[in-house]
């Protein structure tokens, strides 16, 4: 997969590219066909995880709005000690929810 992220927040891509939109709020699911990734500094405050564990139910709600629009979501932070399993758990029972592709 190439990825396109031009300008942090583009909202288009060369042929062949995937757009990487680095969103800045929760309520900003990117442009369509997009893979969302989540780690600008207001949209980690928003969602708990600036220097935290992610708030699970923000973070899930986010996560369903960006892929109802039919983008993917990267889920980024920098926390640094033991990995988030709370919010992987909680990933994980979403993707069991999606319809196979």
């Amino acid at each position: 997969m190439l990825g396109w992220n031009k300008d942090s927040r583009p909202h288009s891509a060369p042929p062949g590219h995937v757009i990487h939109y680095h969103s800045a709020s929760v309520k900003d699911t990117g442009p369509a066909h997009s893979i969302v990734v989540t780690d600008h500094s207001t949209l980690l405050k928003q969602l708990g995880a600036w220097h935290s564990n992610f708030d699970v139910a923000k973070t899930i709600a986010y996560a369903k709005k960006v892929i109802a629009r039919g983008n993917g979501i990267v889920l980024y932070h920098f926390r640094i000690g033991k990995p988030d399993y709370e919010i992987i758990k909680a990933i994980g029972e979403l993707i069991k929810t999606l319809p196979k592709r």
